[in-house]
């Protein structure tokens, strides 16, 4: 075998596998961005009003939800809440990796899941209770289309 030939086939050896890792990250990228979709976040989960407190909701509004929401009294949240006893940023929301989170961002009054006060990000399940300020609102599954 002549050298040309052999430098010729090293030469498609990188570039096979130059071209195989580009797929790889093609993929990759589609899988994240198919996990963080809004879309998907919003078939997964919606919070119904229990107790409106003194809020700008009723009992039994229903707030869909998106891959991450920020809720407060601020009308830049996702999800106002306009109520004295809730923080403009009083808590974060997010769906990752098929699971619930919430994390308090500091806000006044706390933010409690199922009376329990959320300390660092707590992980979610349907039915619990998150309540903030005087307003309760319980995580559910949306509705079957």
């Amino acid at each position: 075998m002549s050298l040309n030939i052999l430098i010729l086939l090293l030469r498609m050896g990188v570039i096979a596998l130059l071209f195989l890792f580009l797929i790889e990250v093609f993929l990759l990228i589609r899988r994240d961005l198919r996990r963080a979709s809004p879309q998907r976040a919003e078939r997964s989960g919606r919070l119904r009003v229990v107790e409106s407190g003194a809020s700008n909701l009723s009992k039994g509004d229903s707030l869909p939800l998106l891959g991450v929401n920020s809720l407060g009294r601020s009308p830049a949240s996702s999800l106002p809440v306009f109520d004295d006893s809730i923080s403009g940023e009083h808590l974060l929301l997010s769906y990752d990796g098929g699971m619930w989170k919430a994390e308090d961002l500091g806000s006044t009054n706390g933010t409690y899941v199922n009376g329990h006060k959320v300390e660092k990000a707590s992980i979610l399940t349907y039915g619990d209770i998150i309540q903030v300020g005087r307003t309760k609102l319980r995580l559910e599954r949306p509705p079957v289309d």
